[in-house]
């Protein structure tokens, strides 16, 4: 879906605007033998030529990239692309300085949703169910909200669920009905923020970036300007399409009552984002936050 939408014709436009001085070759993650978790390191060791840059599977090198993760700050994917539209200026200036890599684009995915096995539909049903996570920020509002998180990687929630190794699992809407997880839970519950939307950032090495002419430089960063402004809907469209059809294999599908968010909302600001700031901010992290806040007031 991806490829198709964004990628495919993003990769075509800019080799046909550089009259094909620029032809992006485009490897899914992990087809280059590099773990997703290592494309920014790579980028600034100039091993890749440009990625994607998934900020919350950054955080183990550098860890206040999380702010885009950290739960409930945004309630839908629309939301947090606005966040990175209004705090680009901050990724523009820190980006190349700190990682030798020169941001051109961005988006964020569907939101990350619960599907549980057990009953799902509000917050009081959450306590107590074992749920299947990916990064730190989720286990610390789980254990907030009486739930607890237990590390699956990716390929094994399927089987985990099945064999009741825990009650649910925690991924993108689109991913769940790929790997077929309406097979074996029954409830999918949505609209928490509480696990974030895999926000992205795409960068080019400095190494590679210095080396283009300013012209070709402006028509990558104007057709990338375009596929920023389509981002807008697209994380939540995905969302919208991918729970139809997990509706349509049978799964009751729950979105959060405001006031539940608006709980979910204030834990995590008294007990998980002051945790996060004192402990993993570097000075990136806090004036993106600083900025995110100041706009939702």
């Amino acid at each position: 879906m991806l490829f198709e939408e964004w990628w495919g014709p993003w990769a075509e436009e800019i080799e046909e605007k550089t009259n094909g001085m620029v032809k992006p070759e485009i490897y899914p993650f992990g087809a280059l033998g590099y773990s997703p978790t290592q494309q920014l390191v790579l980028l600034e060791a100039g091993v890749l030529d440009a990625s994607d840059v998934l900020c919350g599977w950054s955080t183990g090198h550098f860890p206040d990239l999380g702010v885009l993760d950290l739960p409930a700050l945004f309630r839908t994917s629309k939301e947090c692309t606005e966040a990175l539209e209004t705090t680009w200026h901050i990724w523009q200036r820190e980006f190349p300085k700190r990682f030798g890599a020169y941001p051109i684009m961005y988006y964020a995915h569907e939101e990350q949703v619960f599907v549980s096995t057990k009953k799902l539909t509000s917050l009081d049903d959450a306590k107590g169910q074992k749920m299947r996570t990916f990064a730190a920020l989720q286990d610390a509002i789980l254990e907030t909200v009486g739930a607890t998180g237990v590390y699956i990687s990716y390929g094994e929630q399927y089987a985990a669920m099945q064999r009741g190794v825990v009650d649910g699992a925690c991924t993108g809407a689109v991913s769940h009905l790929k790997m077929k997880h309406y097979e074996v839970s029954d409830y999918v519950w949505y609209g928490t923020g509480m696990a974030g939307f895999a926000a992205t950032i795409t960068a080019v090495s400095e190494r590679q970036w210095s080396k283009l002419p300013d012209d070709v430089k402006l028509v990558i960063l104007g057709v990338s300007e375009k596929y920023r402004k389509m981002s807008l809907e697209m994380g939540d469209r995905w969302l919208t399409g991918a729970l139809n059809e997990l509706e349509g294999h049978g799964m009751t599908v729950t979105r959060a009552t405001d006031e539940d968010y608006q709980e979910i909302r204030r834990l995590a600001e008294e007990e998980v984002w002051p945790e996060w700031s004192a402990e993993h901010s570097g000075t990136m992290g806090r004036a993106l936050l600083a900025a995110i806040l100041e706009a939702q007031k």
